[in-house]
């Protein structure tokens, strides 16, 4: 049965099937348990804007490590997480593997910093993610076209993922109007003393990944000709295989 779904039968109400946290169908969340009480830990915004509030940290600046984490400050997250304040943890090396287990799972991948155009500040590309909570939030409801209600329901891990998609889907909109600008310059009769690259049009190329000497080797085999420093770089490494 497909969640959200209705059935209705003769004689009968229709039956409504409550749809399920999206964040819970891709990816289930971690289930713990004290004192015979079981529930869920998945770190959504709510969650974590909730804890923030309690610790008076800043989850988004690193002011809070969950692997230094104080007894007290383990007993706010159990407390958020659970939606009690009665529990009375006792084995907290279990609870601590299982937050350290969803805290994973849930928050976002660091990635190393992209060299070139189109990974600075400016250009919206940033791999170290939002600085702050309001800056989060902006980029769900302008960036991903998220509600407030689905944002708060969002892990950051799967906002990450739709930025760096909606990041992708822009790259490749851009590439197809770059390629339309370099082929009019090049051989529109603009009379340029060199041709323009398409990904020098674009306003987020993709980071652009070092030709290796093998790389060089094959370009030049393929082509018959190369730019004087790739050449003397390619002639270089051929030398050193010979010899």
């Amino acid at each position: 049965m497909l969640p959200d779904a209705t059935v209705t039968r003769a004689s009968q109400a229709p039956i409504l099937f409550p749809m399920p946290n999206i964040s819970d169908l891709l990816v289930p969340p971690v289930e713990t348990s004290i004192g015979g009480f079981k529930f869920s830990i998945r770190f959504d915004h709510r969650i974590l804007l909730s804890i923030q509030n309690r610790l008076g940290k800043d989850l988004l600046a690193g002011q809070f490590s969950l692997s230094r984490a104080s007894t007290l400050e383990i007993k706010v997250l159990l407390e958020e997480l659970s939606g009690r304040r009665d529990l009375k943890p006792k084995n907290l090396k279990t609870l601590l593997n299982d937050l350290t287990r969803a805290w994973q799972q849930d928050m976002p991948q660091r990635e190393p910093q992209a060299e070139g155009k189109g990974s600075s500040p400016e250009s919206g590309d940033r791999s170290e993610g939002p600085r702050n909570w309001p800056e989060a939030w902006a980029i769900g409801r302008i960036v991903l076209g998220l509600s407030d209600a689905e944002w708060l329901s969002y892990t950051p891990r799967m906002t990450q993922v739709l930025s760096k998609l909606k990041l992708e889907v822009i790259r490749q909109n851009e590439f197809l109007l770059a390629q339309i600008a370099a082929n009019v310059v090049n051989f529109g009769g603009m009379g340029t003393s060199k041709p323009i690259k398409v990904r020098d049009q674009m306003l987020h190329p993709w980071p652009e990944v070092p030709k290796t000497n093998e790389d060089l080797m094959k370009e030049f085999m393929t082509a018959g000709s190369l730019d004087p420093e790739s050449y003397a770089t390619a002639f270089e490494y051929l030398n050193e295989k010979v010899n």
